[in-house]
């Protein structure tokens, strides 16, 4: 990216702050299920319930399943944020691009299970 791009910049950076969020409120949920697990609050996930199972998918099996699951996207997203912050840091706009691709990808994977 040169400095005449600045739109370019844009394009990195939204991406990194949307993917650090993500990361921070599902490691939160990691942490709430899997670390703190408050059995009050674990009442409410309704774990191995069938139309939970049904509906959201195979994480919401058992309460390990769920921390698993939290935990993974949450690394997954800090990956992508760092492709994103390294296409910004190194202005490349390959870097750019590709971690677009891989979060089209990502999505595409995380919809259609």
């Amino acid at each position: 990216m040169s400095e005449s791009t600045p739109s370019l910049r844009i394009f990195a950076c939204l991406p990194v702050a949307g993917l650090l969020a993500f990361c921070v409120l599902i490691l939160h949920e990691w942490w709430i299920v899997g670390v703190v697990a408050d059995p009050a609050v674990l009442e409410s996930y309704r774990f191995g319930s069938e139309s939970m199972v049904s509906h959201c998918g195979t994480k919401y099996v058992s309460q390990g399943a769920y921390a698993f699951a939290a935990f993974r996207d949450s690394v997954l997203a800090l990956a992508l944020a760092s492709v994103f912050a390294g296409g910004y840091v190194r202005r490349s706009v390959r870097l750019v691009i590709g971690g677009y691709a891989l979060l089209f990808c990502g999505l595409v994977v995380l919809y259609a299970t």
